[in-house]
C-alpha cells in the first residue's frame, strides 16, 4: 500500500506543520499581551472547539462547554451561562465567583461582576464543573 502510507506521511506532516504553527502564533500573542500589560486580565482558551466537561459525579448528562484560564484564575461558559473565579498561587480556586453572568438575560454581562442575573443552582453547578476540570488539568505558568 504505497499510496495509503505516502498519505498517512503527508497528513501526519502537515498537522504537526498547523500544530507548530499555532503554537508559535499562540506564543507571540501571549508575549504581546505581556509587553502591554495585558497578560493578567486576558482569558484565553486552551481548545479551539467546546469539549465535554468532565464526567458528573451524580449520572447528569454531559454538558458541553468551554473552559478558559488568566493568569489570575480560570472559568467556564457553556451556551449561557459565564463563570469566572481568582485561582490560588497553588492552584486552588476560590469559592466564590468574581465574575458570573446569564447572557440571556444579560447579555452585555452588565450585571455579570455581582452575578445577580444567575440562579443559584446554576452557579453551584458551574462551580462543580469548574472544579472537576481545575483538579484534572494542569496548571502553570
Amino acid at each position: 500500500m504505497p499510496n495509503a502510507t505516502a498519505f498517512l506521511a503527508t497528513a501526519t506532516f502537515l498537522y504537526y506543520r498547523a500544530v507548530t504553527w499555532m503554537d508559535a502564533a499562540v506564543g507571540r500573542m501571549l508575549a504581546a499581551l505581556d509587553r502591554h500589560g495585558l497578560a493578567d486580565d486576558t482569558p484565553w482558551l486552551r481548545g479551539a472547539a467546546p469539549a465535554p466537561a468532565p464526567a458528573p459525579d451524580d449520572g447528569a448528562p454531559v454538558q458541553r462547554c468551554t473552559f478558559f484560564e488568566t493568569r489570575k484564575g480560570a472559568g467556564v461558559y457553556d451556551r449561557h451561562l459565564v463563570y469566572f473565579t481568582r485561582r490560588a498561587p497553588d492552584g486552588t480556586l476560590a469559592s466564590t465567583p468574581e465574575w458570573l453572568a446569564d447572557l440571556r438575560h444579560d447579555p452585555l454581562e452588565r450585571s455579570a461582576a455581582a452575578g445577580t442575573s444567575v440562579a443559584p443552582e446554576d452557579a453551584a453547578s458551574l462551580r462543580r464543573l469548574l472544579g472537576r476540570w481545575n483538579e484534572r488539568t494542569p496548571f502553570g505558568y
